[in-house]
């Protein structure tokens, strides 16, 4: 598993979902939470014309630049799978996005954007997040106070909830 074959699956998905014939193709969504939000960015940006609106919730848009030094892991211990935030993953995952930049092709994306996030997340911190909304032509952020990675808490998960139903029916239902 890596992002590009998540996003190949996400494309194969979409492509069928497109074909039922009670969906609108032209009113599809895709919405992505952490590593997600990563595919979801690149996904978007690759078919730029596939989705109407993308919601990217706490996106780890910073993968990409983790690779070095998870490499160096992979390197120290004979090319094992490591453990990484509970998952095992394999060199190729940090290999095929070593040197990516994804913020250089998000901008390809050119429909409606939200970006949800906590102010308290290490995993979206360092001004990641006005960075990515900034490629984006229609970007909405929506920040959370004191929300972490995930959003444990009920409050945090409830706002971002309001949020993302406020920006489907705004981008997806008001808006044909």
């Amino acid at each position: 598993m890596t992002i590009f074959t998540e996003k190949d699956n996400v494309e194969d998905i979409t492509r069928t979902v497109k074909s039922w014939d009670f969906v609108a193709p032209e009113r599809i969504a895709l919405l992505g939470c952490s590593q997600g939000g990563l595919v979801a960015a690149l996904t978007s940006a690759v078919n730029p014309d596939m989705f109407k609106s993308i919601v990217l919730v706490y996106p780890a848009l910073s993968i990409p630049a983790t690779a070095p030094a998870q490499l160096k892991r992979f390197d120290a211990d004979n090319g094992n799978p490591q453990d990484v935030m509970g998952m095992k993953l394999g060199r190729d995952y940090y290999a095929k996005i070593n040197g990516m930049n994804i913020l250089d092709m998000t901008g390809k994306y050119k429909g409606n954007v939200l970006i949800v996030y906590g102010d308290k997340d290490p995993v979206t911190a360092g001004g990641m997040m006005d960075k990515a909304a900034d490629t984006y032509t229609h970007c909405t952020k929506l920040m959370i106070p004191g929300g972490t990675h995930g959003f444990p808490y009920y409050e945090h998960h409830e706002k971002a909830t309001k949020g993302i139903i406020d920006f489907i029916l705004d981008t997806m239902v008001k808006t044909k």
